[in-house]
């Protein structure tokens, strides 16, 4: 039926774009009869069904399980998508789409792909931008999308296909951008930039986690988050995603119970509330840490994946492991995997994967192939589709890479990892790591990274704290805002020159400006965040910097930790940008912050630590730790 509808608001599509072909109406009517409408139709079925094992739903369509989400900008507002929506690409040519993990970006994604095709709008494209990259190449979109039709006896050229995309309105719905491999993003964003160009009457979608690195690339781009499901919505998922051995209700009961209130914040993101399930099924009740979230749900899906049988017994898994040594492999492909950025593999290249960690294992002796196959039956925690192996969701995969830390690395090595973290230039991607860290090991994370803010404090103090007021000095603490004047600052005919001459590179024009920035101003190890363009007049860059101890506070932050508050824009309004542009900001004698609104309510800019209370917590910290090693009685060993 689903099919049907399809293929009727395909022909409709196809219909509009005969109706521009003039003399090449047989040759269209030809392509789009033989290409397209087969390559829309496969789509169609691939993306409209749920092929996850792991929420035990195998062969649902997404319909079935998708509650409609909101999406929201800052200046559109709010939008429900429960249809196409129509508004936003009236309004605009090119939107991202920026979320954390599991807030539903690809289903998001997909149900437009859908909505576009049973509404017959125009004709879609969806495409998972790490296909882009095949073995150490990157092939561009226009490539990519020629090679993916049936092979035709009588297959226009490429030119002539090249041709249909210039000249036609087309949607191009860009998935996955933060799953690019990280020596592969510029190259691939480049691609899409220079695509965009190329099908100019088009417009595009591009979905993604917010990564500094990647909000810079797409900075041109209208950008939208996912608002946070509310209590409604999350138990509608809950009763969409029901299992016939643990319903709903018996859920949603032991969610509402005071003892665990903390749970209900998982329930603000649509993958960790269709995971409850999962975590649930085995002891009948809800973790209250992610740690342990994560670590139920594997264990459920190790020991009790045919619970929904009636008289089940646990699979006996093909590889021979019990369930910690399957869980020292596992971690240990996510740890390579993580550094790599690889999420998906070739079957045979996730066997070479698996055949090399299995040799640094001598007492482990297991089935490599046999691993693989418990990989998307056994323990579903990878996924098949078509030849490629992919984990079910990179959140899963940064789990077991903190699994890893804790169950492989001696202590130098596992400090030597988060030395590393900590310093890299693209931070904001590994916030659910610094997360999990902190649920399974407090002690290390403050004794690590709350005591290097407390570092970073003081010595930032001791050279600019009695300059300024305690206010200003916290807000410069860890944030970074400045707005440049072009023309004042390098004048109107330079700047016209430059960017004539960046025509090439789409992202020319920015990274000079951004690294003109960086070398004049007081950035230090302040990572770059975001940036736009504001045309008034003048030219004015704007950037905001943060320093990668904002992103350790605001774990502290949401673990309740009670020295450290958010800071709030509305409380100094008259440094904000919506009433005056800021120019040439430096140092900590001035500062200037942009404002969001976000549900009605001043969006917080950053966090503020009590110093004080904070010393006092790691002294405690530290002296019950002492006094717990001093305690340990090692005299019958």
């Amino acid at each position: 039926m689903m099919e049907d509808v399809a293929k009727q608001a395909n022909k409709a599509i196809f219909k509009r774009v005969l109706e521009k072909a003039g003399a090449l109406w047989e040759e269209y009517k030809h392509y789009c009869e033989h290409a397209f409408l087969p390559f829309l139709e496969k789509n169609y079925d691939s993306l409209t069904i749920s092929t996850s094992q792991l929420f035990r739903n195998e062969g649902y369509r997404i319909e079935d399980l998708y509650v409609p989400l909101i999406i929201e900008n800052s200046d559109l507002g709010m939008v429900e998508v429960d249809c196409f929506p129509k508004g936003i690409f009236l309004k605009e040519k090119k939107v991202l789409l920026a979320d954390s993990a599991g807030m539903g970006k690809s289903t998001l994604l997909k149900m437009i792909y859908k909505y576009i095709i049973d509404e017959g709008v125009c004709i879609p494209f969806y495409i998972d931008l790490k296909n882009l990259v095949r073995e150490n190449d990157v092939v561009s979109v226009q490539d990519y999308l020629y090679s993916s039709f049936p092979s035709l006896e009588n297959k226009p050229s490429k030119e002539f296909f090249f041709k249909l995309l210039e000249n036609n309105f087309f949607i191009f719905l860009f998935d996955g951008a933060d799953e690019v491999p990280d020596d592969k993003k510029e190259d691939v964003f480049k691609n899409v930039d220079y695509f965009s160009k190329v099908a100019s009457a088009s417009q595009f979608m591009v979905a993604t986690r917010k990564e500094d690195r990647i909000l810079s690339s797409f900075f041109t781009y209208k950008a939208f988050s996912i608002l946070p499901l509310n209590k409604e919505q999350s138990y509608e998922i809950l009763r969409r995603y029901q299992f016939k051995d643990v319903g709903a209700d018996d859920l949603i009961k032991e969610i509402e119970k005071e003892k665990n209130t903390a749970v209900k914040e998982f329930l603000k993101n649509p993958l960790l509330t269709t995971l409850l399930y999962t975590a649930f099924v085995l002891k009948r009740n809800v973790p209250l840490k992610k740690s342990l979230f994560f670590g139920q749900v594997y264990e459920s899906l190790y020991e009790n994946h045919d619970s929904t049988k009636p008289g089940y017994l646990t699979r006996k898994k093909k590889s021979g492991l019990d369930i910690d040594q399957f869980e020292k492999i596992l971690s240990h492909l996510a740890f390579r995997g993580r550094n790599r950025e690889k999420l998906e593999y070739e079957k045979k290249d996730l066997i070479a994967e698996i055949r090399s960690i299995s040799q640094l294992y001598p007492t482990l002796k297991f089935d490599v192939n046999g691993f693989v196959s418990d990989l998307i039956t056994n323990v579903p925690v990878f996924r098949v589709e078509g030849t490629l192996y992919s984990w079910q969701h990179k959140s899963i995969q940064e789990y077991f890479f903190v699994r890893f830390c804790f169950i492989v690395l001696n202590r130098e090595q596992r400090d030597k990892v988060l030395d590393s973290l900590l310093n890299s230039e693209n931070i904001s991607k590994y916030i659910l790591v610094f997360d999990l860290f902190y649920d399974v090991d407090p002690e290390l994370f403050h004794q690590t990274f709350t005591k290097g803010i407390v570092d970073y404090y003081d010595r930032e103090f001791r050279e600019h704290g009695k300059e300024v007021s305690e206010e200003i000095f916290s807000l410069n603490l860890f944030v970074r805002y400045i707005a440049v004047d072009v023309y004042k600052e390098l004048g109107k005919s330079f700047y016209k020159e430059m960017r004539e001459a960046s025509k090439e590179d789409p992202y020319g024009e920015f990274r000079f400006i951004r690294d003109y920035v960086k070398d004049k101003y007081t950035i230090g190890d302040f990572v770059y965040s975001r940036g736009n363009i504001r045309r008034a007049g003048s030219v004015y860059f704007q950037f905001v910097y943060f320093s990668k101890y904002h992103f350790l506070l605001k774990i502290l932050y949401e673990k309740g930790e009670s020295f450290v508050s958010e800071l709030f824009a509305e409380n100094i309004s008259e440094y904000c940008y919506e009433t005056s542009v800021v120019e040439n900001f430096s140092g900590y004698r001035d500062f200037a912050f942009i404002r969001g609104r976000r549900s009605g309510q001043v969006e917080n800019i950053s966090y503020k630590i009590d110093i004080v209370s904070c010393r006092k917590f790691l002294k405690s910290l530290d002296e019950k730790i002492s006094k717990r090693n001093l305690n340990l009685d090692l005299s019958s060993f």
